[in-house]
């Protein structure tokens, strides 16, 4: 076995064992729930819809859809099935954050 195929071997049981552990798993179930969630789909597409439409209001009503995007946006940003998801987003990026320093 060349040291390129043992090098690869080694990776892809890495990235196997990765998977396998119970903080990654826990992220994904929260990042497909997040995604599938009704309530929180229809409060990131209103928002969305709203900033699209803010480059072409001027004045007051510009002011006032910003207002209601920032307002959306906070409302997401703090349903607790996002925090739990950012939370476990985080834990797995502090998990493999020396793999990603490592300068080879």
């Amino acid at each position: 076995m060349s040291e390129i195929e043992e090098l690869t071997l080694q990776a892809e049981k890495l990235l196997s064992d990765f998977k396998s552990l119970a903080c990654v798993k826990r992220y994904k179930e929260l990042k497909r729930a997040v995604e599938s969630d009704e309530y929180l789909i229809k409060i990131k597409t209103q928002r969305e819809k709203l900033q699209s439409t803010i480059k072409l209001l001027s004045g007051p009503k510009r002011d006032e859809v910003m207002k209601v995007t920032k307002e959306l946006q906070i409302e997401y940003d703090n349903h607790p099935l996002v925090i739990n998801y950012l939370t476990a987003k985080e834990e797995v990026l502090k998990f493999i954050e020396p793999l990603t320093e490592t300068k080879l």
